[in-house]
């Protein structure tokens, strides 16, 4: 459905139960569509009140947070950032619930139950979904050994404590925080599948965005996710109370699309070799670092959330950290430290001079500190930063490890641990944990094209009038595909140092499966 200025307005004068609203807009490329009846210019609709929630400090860290983590040593194409994916998920929800409410039945049920209040939780829940990551996003939550979903329990605290915006929250609406709970804890309208499924608000922001910026289709996926949007309708399962958002049988090619393009990206983006590896390495500087006689301001930003649950985060101490902080704290330990492992590792780390500043400035500019003429405002700790950069000669690390690096993928996970058990009776160690002492690292990604997961499933009503789950509509064509990724990382100067002997390395390489080219350059299979 065409929507435009007067039906976003029309729903917050509904949803605020007020006569007047002034909306402000910004623009989004991302959310552009390329369909005539859609005629969807990439618009952020808000109002001032949930401007005030965009201008606080803790979503302010978030535009200076990666969407991608550390996807940017491979290309400066992946610089976008929570803060965007955020008020793009936000954007999303919004059209979601414009076109729900234009349903008379929807619209009357909400009206006469007094759900406007509801509606406002979820644009907020959409808003602040990724309010809890941390720097480098996903990549934290590896190098502090924290389990899936654990950003997600702090974005609920940091909602709940923290007080700017909590009072942010509250001007829009009385205890809107605790309305945030709320719908997600009854389900309201059924709309959980809806944020935490398959095919969601996040994903559908995330993955023409990423799309974008890795030069693939993004404008077509983005048409289809606002075609898919504007097709749900919200049904009753029969039989019981339980509603659920369903998509009608000519959507059936679309979701399709849709999945296949997202397993694509988890195969070749998320989960890719190179990815995977960024990790690693920055877990090993984060080991490194820890187990150091020196102090840092990263040291100890780390040690108080390296294994810690959610309730132990110290968050006004975590808010303080973006992605330029760790930066910072990295080029810091770079230029100062004394042991020479720790220096090598946080060299892997450092993007190059013209890189750094480039990253630091583009992320600066994501609006906080662009004037009113749309130049950046530096302040004294920018300029000192900047500075410091010049100082430090930051070799490029993209090359530093495909220099110092070596990959091997195994075809099934079992062919991994057979190799690395090998190995580590030979070296004598406890467990294949312990490779990582010597410089030998794995990794095992999965992902399924559909996961029969309760709560997440995609349901699709036939013409015939029943309701299926993806998986079981007697029109899907597409495969449930999977793939599994292994990867055995060889870090080789670390290797060198903890394995004197030649022929025993070489006896390792042939272990794992590595051999090196006849012109004795090093092999790096980067993969995808």
């Amino acid at each position: 459905m065409k929507l435009n200025y007067n039906d976003y307005e029309e729903f917050f004068k509904m949803v605020l139960k007020t006569d007047h609203v002034d909306l402000y807009t910004d623009f989004d490329p991302i959310l552009s569509a390329k369909n005539e009846e859609k005629n969807k210019q990439g618009i952020v609709y808000y109002t001032s009140g949930i401007d005030n929630v965009l201008q606080t400090k803790a979503f302010k860290r978030i535009n200076r947070i990666f969407q991608l983590g550390t996807k940017f040593y491979s290309s400066n194409r992946f610089m976008h950032t929570r803060g965007e994916h955020s008020k793009g998920t936000y954007q999303r929800t919004l059209d979601l619930l414009v076109n729900l409410c234009k349903k008379e039945e929807i619209r009357k049920l909400i009206q006469e139950n007094h759900y406007e209040k509801y509606l406002l939780a979820e644009l907020m829940r959409a808003l602040l979904h990724d309010i809890g990551h941390g720097p480098f996003s996903h990549t934290m939550e590896c190098v502090c050994n924290w389990p899936k979903g654990f950003h997600e329990q702090l974005g609920k605290r940091i909602i709940k404590e923290d007080k700017e915006l909590n009072e942010a929250l509250n001007k829009i609406f009385p205890n809107l925080p605790d309305l945030i709970e709320e719908v997600e804890r009854k389900n309201f309208l059924g709309l959980n599948g809806l944020f935490e499924g398959q095919l969601d608000v996040d994903r559908a922001d995330f993955l023409p965005r990423d799309n974008y910026a890795s030069t693939r289709e993004c404008i077509d996926i983005s048409t289809l996710v606002i075609e898919l949007f504007d097709s749900i309708e919200i049904k009753k399962i029969e039989g019981t109370n339980k509603l659920i958002p369903v998509y009608p049988e000519n959507m059936i090619g679309k979701i399709e699309k849709f999945l296949e393009s997202r397993y694509d990206n988890y195969q070749y983006l998320y989960y890719s070799n190179e990815e995977k590896l960024y990790e690693h390495i920055f877990k090993e500087f984060v080991i490194e670092l820890l187990n150091c006689n020196e102090e840092f301001k990263l040291k100890t930003y780390l040690a108080e959330n390296v294994n810690k649950k959610p309730e132990e985060i110290d968050l006004e101490e975590y808010l303080k950290y973006n992605d330029i902080e760790f930066f910072k704290g990295i080029l810091e330990i770079y230029g100062k430290t004394k042991s020479e492992r720790l220096k090598e590792l946080a060299s892997y780390c450092l993007p190059n001079n013209t890189m750094i500043k480039s990253l630091y400035i583009g992320i600066l500019s994501s609006g906080e500190k662009t004037n009113q003429y749309g130049y950046i405002d530096l302040d004294k700790d920018d300029i000192e930063f900047l500075k410091d950069v010049d100082k430090i000669n930051i070799e490029d690390s993209k090359k530093l490890v495909e220099q110092n690096f070596l990959i091997k993928r195994c075809d099934s996970s079992e062919e991994l641990n057979k190799r690395l058990e090998i190995i580590r009776e030979k070296l004598n160690l406890k467990s294949i944990e312990d490779l990582s002492q010597v410089g030998i690292l794995y990794d095992i990604s999965k992902n399924e094209l559909y996961k029969n997961k309760p709560g997440e499933e995609i349901y699709i009503q036939s013409d015939d009038g029943n309701i299926y789950t993806f998986d079981k509509h007697p029109k899907r064509k597409i495969e449930l595909k999977k793939f599994e990724n292994n990867i055995i990382m060889i870090d080789k100067k670390h290797l060198l140092r903890n394995i004197k002997s030649k022929s025993e390395i070489m006896e390792i390489m042939e272990i794992i499966g590595i051999l090196e080219r006849e012109n004795g350059e090093n092999k790096f299979d980067s993969g995808r």
